[in-house]
C-alpha cells in the first residue's frame, strides 16, 4: 500500500556548499531536487540546508517542492566547524522550534567528519534519527596500507551514531556496511529509478531522423552518445583514445557526441579542484587535436537531454568509478545499446543493470577492443535493436521511478517513526542488503 500523505516526514539534507537551486546540474543534490516532488503525495517533505558567507541569509526558498534554508557559515558552531555539521545543527533547531507529535523527522548529512558525528550523536540522543545517502561506491582502500587502515579506524567512529544508510546498488550496500563496520541490514538499497515517460525511444524511424536533424546531427552516419561531466573519473580521456582508434581502423563512419560540459562545479571538493582544472586543460587540448581528424562534438549540459538519447544509436560510458549512473539507466530506457566498462562499483550480474551481453555490453579498457566492438555494432543494427529492446524492458521491470518513489517513501516513514519509538523495525525486505531497492 502506498503511504498516506497524512503521515508527514520531514527530511533535512545538509550539504557543504552553497548552490543556487535553479542551477543544480547533476549528482546527489540534483537527484534530491528532481525526485522530491514525486515523494510529496506520499507525505515526504525535503529540506536542503546550505551554508552561505553572506552577512544576512535570505528567506527560505522553495524549488520543485524542496525548501532551501541557508545559514551563515560559522554562525552556529563557530569558525572552522564543518559546514555539514552546522547544517545539521540548523536542522535540529528547526525541529525544536516546530514540535509536532504527528510529524516525524530525519536528518541526512551529505558526508561525514568528526564535527558532523558529534551533532549526529546529539540528534540520536534526542530521538531524531539520521540516514546517510550513498550515491557513489565507497573509495577503495589498500589493506596493506597503514595509512588506509588508520583512516578506516578513524572514520568508522563517524558512522556509529547513524541509524541507517541508503545506497543505489546491492554492491554499494555491501561495501558501505563493511566500511562502516555495520550489519548488512544497516544499508538499504533504493535504486535511482528512471522516468520512463520522459526517457523513451522514438516511435518511428522518421521521428529519430527528425530528432537528429533538429539537433544538427547527421542522418547518414550513426551517432555514439556520451552524457556526463568531462572528468577523469568519467573516463572521457579513454573515450577519446578509443574513438581515435576507431577512426584509425575504420574511418570517419560515425559521430561522437559528448554532452555535459565541464564538471568544475561548486560541489567539487576544494582539495580536488586543482586536479579537476588540470585534467580539464589537458582534455581540452586532446579534444581539439582529435576534432581535426574526426567528427567529435562537445556540448554543454542540456536540460532536454532526452532528445539526445532519442537521436543516438549507441551509448558509450567508459567510467572508472560510479554508484549507479543515471545516464546509463536513461540510455537503457531510451532503448539504446550501452557500451561500458566494469567500473569500480559496477553492479552485480543480474542486478540493477541486468545481464551482460543481453541488456548491456561491458568491455575491457582497451581502445582496440572498443574500436572493433563499436564498428560491429554500427554495422549491425539488428544486434543494437535486440540489446536496446531488452534494456528497455529491464528498466520497465526494475527501474520505474514511480514504483521506486513509493518504496522510498515507505522506507523513510518507517525509519523515522520506528527509531523514534526506540526500535528499528524496517519494512519487509529492508534488512536484506542484497535484494531491497533504495
Amino acid at each position: 500500500m502506498p503511504p498516506s500523505a497524512n503521515a508527514l516526514t520531514h527530511i533535512y539534507f545538509a550539504i557543504r556548499t552553497h548552490f543556487e537551486p535553479s542551477c543544480i546540474r547533476a549528482g546527489g543534490i540534483a537527484r534530491v531536487i528532481n525526485n522530491a516532488s514525486r515523494l510529496i503525495p506520499y507525505g515526504i517533505r525535503f529540506h536542503v540546508i546550505a551554508p552561505t558567507h553572506e552577512a544576512t541569509a535570505p528567506e527560505v526558498q522553495e524549488h520543485n517542492g524542496v525548501q532551501w534554508h541557508q545559514f551563515v557559515r560559522g554562525s552556529l558552531l563557530g569558525p572552522g566547524a564543518e559546514a555539514v555539521a552546522e547544517g545539521l545543527e540548523f536542522a535540529l533547531r528547526l525541529i525544536r522550534q516546530n514540535p509536532n507529535d504527528s510529524e516525524a523527522h530525519l536528518i541526512k548529512p551529505c558526508n561525514l567528519g568528526p564535527d558532523t558525528a558529534k551533532v549526529l550523536s546529539r540528534a540520536a540522543a534526542e530521538g531524531i534519527p539520521s540516514v546517510l545517502p550513498l550515491t557513489m561506491f565507497p573509495e577503495p582502500t589498500n589493506p596493506l596500507s597503514l595509512r588506509d587502515r588508520f583512516r578506516l579506524i578513524r572514520e568508522r567512529k563517524w558512522f556509529q551514531p547513524i541509524a541507517a544508510a541508503h545506497t543505489t546498488s546491492n554492491v554499494s550496500a555491501r561495501a558501505i556496511c563493511e566500511v562502516a563496520g555495520k550489519p548488512s541490514g544497516w544499508a538499504r538499497v533504493i535504486r535511482n529509478g528512471v522516468d520512463l515517460r520522459r526517457f523513451h525511444p522514438p516511435a518511428t524511424r522518421e521521428e529519430k531522423l527528425a530528432t537528429k536533424q533538429a539537433l544538427g546531427l547527421p542522418t547518414d552516419r550513426p551517432v555514439a552518445l556520451f552524457v556526463g561531466g568531462a572528468t577523469k573519473r568519467k573516463g572521457v580521456d579513454f573515450l577519446l583514445d578509443a574513438w581515435e582508434q576507431f577512426i584509425s581502423d575504420h574511418g570517419p563512419k560515425a559521430v561522437l557526441v559528448m554532452v555535459g560540459g565541464s564538471a568544475d562545479r561548486p560541489g567539487v571538493n576544494p582539495s580536488q579542484r586543482h586536479d579537476y582544472l588540470h585534467f580539464a586543460d589537458v582534455f581540452a587540448r586532446r579534444l581539439k587535436d582529435i576534432q581535426g581528424k574526426a567528427d567529435v562534438r562537445f556540448i554543454d549540459h542540456q536540460t532536454t537531454i532526452e532528445t539526445y538519447f532519442r537521436a543516438a544509436d549507441i551509448f558509450v560510458f567508459p567510467s572508472r568509478h560510479e554508484g549507479l549512473p543515471n545516464t546509463v539507466l536513461e540510455a537503457m530506457a531510451s532503448r539504446l545499446t550501452v557500451v561500458t566498462t566494469r567500473f569500480i562499483g559496477f553492479p552485480d550480474e543480474g542486478a540493477e543493470l541486468g545481464f551482460e551481453g543481453q541488456h548491456f555490453i561491458s568491455l575491457p579498457r582497451d581502445p582496440k577492443v572498443w574500436a572493433a566492438t563499436l564498428a560491429d555494432l554500427f554495422s549491425n543494427p539488428e544486434r543494437r535493436e535486440a540489446i536496446g529492446y531488452a534494456a528497455r524492458l529491464w528498466m520497465e521491470s526494475h527501474q520505474d521511478i514511480e514504483h521506486i518513489s513509493v518504496e522510498a517513501a515507505q522506507y523513510f516513514h518507517s525509519l523515522a517513526r520506528s527509531h523514534r519509538a526506540g526500535t528499528l523495525d524496517f519494512p519487509s525486505g529492508a534488512g536484506d542488503g542484497n535484494r531491497t531497492h533504495v
